[in-house]
Formats: structure tokens, C-alpha cells, sequence
């Protein structure tokens, strides 16, 4: 129950930090595909992954608070099973979209160091083919990374440079 409910906060801190990636990496005005795809990839990936911690904190959940018999051993495998499908095979697709359109509009409007911008793409790639193999960590490391790039980073994109031929007329 304890790892579903640290489950359960990464998925709404997911939530968060896709809201806020999007604001912080494209102009105010756009609206491109990239800058929806960095909102609708994160909000879908927290969803899948609050879906897998769903499936699998339900049967000890209901054994503890519902006094419910527990499922046959079968049922019990299946709902794991699917819980892991959904939070570890299906979510890190949609991360990696995510991560996709990060790097480019970080590249795009220079929200990004060009080198971390750059280094997103081969993470996507990975996270893409997560049907193989699924590198949790990267995707805590490429967030921590990003997290203090933006909050130490000077760049808005929302924010335009003061031009002193605007300020004279």
C-alpha cells in the first residue's frame, strides 16, 4: 500500500510538472503540435500510470479496508499484470512523446541548453521502445535535469525582449 500510495503522487506530480513543462518551454501564443503534445503526453502518461498503481494497490486495498477475500492466485497475477502493462509498458510511450516535444521547442524557442535539448532526443527514442526495455530512471533523471534547467535558467519564452525603438515612439 505504501508503494501505491508513493504511486499515486508520482502520477499527480506527473500532472503538475507536464502543466508547468509546457508553460515554461513555448510562447505564450503557441499552439503548434509540439507545444500540444508536451500538455496531452504528460497528462496521458500520469493517467496510464495512475491506472497501473490503481490495479495494482486494489487488492490489497480492498483486502485491507474491505475485509475482501482475497482473489485466486490467477486473478490476482492478471490484475498485477495489467497494472504493470499500464504503468510500465503503455505510460512511457506516451512520456516519450513528451520528451520529444520538449526537445524540440526547447531547441525551437531556446528554453533549453541546446545540449540537453539535444540529449531528449535519444531518451524518446528509448522511452518509444519501452516495449522492450523500460528505463524508469531515465525518465526521473531527464525530469530532475529539466526541473532545475528551467528554474535556473534566465530564458522565457513568454516574456519578450524590450526593444528600445518601441520604447522611444
Amino acid at each position: 500500500m505504501i508503494s501505491a500510495a508513493f504511486g499515486a503522487l508520482a502520477g499527480v506530480c506527473a500532472i503538475v510538472f507536464a502543466a508547468v513543462l509546457r508553460q515554461r518551454v513555448t510562447g505564450a501564443g503557441d499552439r503548434s503540435l509540439a507545444a500540444q503534445l508536451v500538455a496531452a503526453g504528460g497528462y496521458v502518461a500520469a493517467a496510464l500510470m495512475l491506472t497501473g498503481v490503481a490495479l495494482y494497490g486494489a487488492i490489497p486495498i480492498q483486502h485491507l479496508f474491505n475485509d475482501a477475500t482475497l482473489p485466486t492466485p490467477a486473478m490476482s497475477r492478471a490484475m498485477l499484470a495489467a497494472g504493470y502493462a499500464t504503468g510500465f509498458v503503455v505510460a512511457p510511450l506516451a512520456f516519450g512523446l513528451m520528451i520529444l516535444a520538449v526537445s524540440v521547442l526547447g531547441l525551437r524557442h531556446g528554453t533549453l541548453p541546446r545540449w540537453l535539448a539535444i540529449a531528449g532526443f535519444p531518451l524518446a527514442a528509448v522511452q518509444l521502445a519501452s516495449l522492450l526495455f523500460f528505463p524508469a530512471w531515465l525518465i526521473v533523471l531527464w525530469s530532475l535535469v529539466i526541473g532545475v534547467t528551467l528554474i535556473i535558467r534566465t530564458t522565457r519564452p513568454s516574456i519578450p525582449e524590450p526593444q528600445p525603438a518601441a520604447v522611444l515612439t
